[in-house]
């Protein structure tokens, strides 16, 4: 009686190890799912963001467009999906802003929110890579002169 007692309890706790490992997967396989259709949810309003301007897709995004479409829906979710401020807009359109133009193309914009996306660090982290790149190119010049 007393074996047959703890073979149960193994039995019982092997049972509960395995939906365990079960839930563990299925609920890993969810949260990936999750993070591609956020991705995906990303880029398509960073189209329909872009399609709205005159030049369509192909049109670049100055400041005062990229500040006018800050209460577009498609913005609102952009600023949400980077967790940044709507008062921060400006220091985003500078990271997003790569090459310098003044102005944010479409493969600028889905690269800087892909980038940006997740917690406050990675915005951080983005920041201080802009103003690297400022010095590099200062010292570059200096070292030229």
């Amino acid at each position: 009686p007393l074996m047959g007692i703890l073979f149960a309890l193994y039995v019982a706790f092997i049972v509960f190890a395995m939906l365990n490992v079960v839930t563990g997967v299925f609920v890993q396989s969810v949260l990936k799912s999750q993070a591609t259709d956020r991705e995906l949810f990303m880029v398509s309003n960073a189209r329909e963001l872009f399609a709205s301007l005159e030049g369509g897709v192909t049109d670049a995004m100055s400041w005062p467009v990229f500040e006018s479409k800050l209460d577009a829906p498609q913005m609102v979710a952009f600023l949400q999906a980077i967790d940044v401020d709507r008062s921060e807009a400006r220091g985003v359109f500078a990271l997003l802003d790569l090459d310098g133009s003044g102005e944010i193309t479409v493969d600028e914009f889905l690269n800087g929110a892909l980038r940006l996306r997740g917690s406050a660090k990675a915005l951080d982290v983005a920041l201080l890579l802009k103003e690297v790149r400022k010095v590099h190119c200062r010292l570059a010049d200096i070292s030229r002169s």
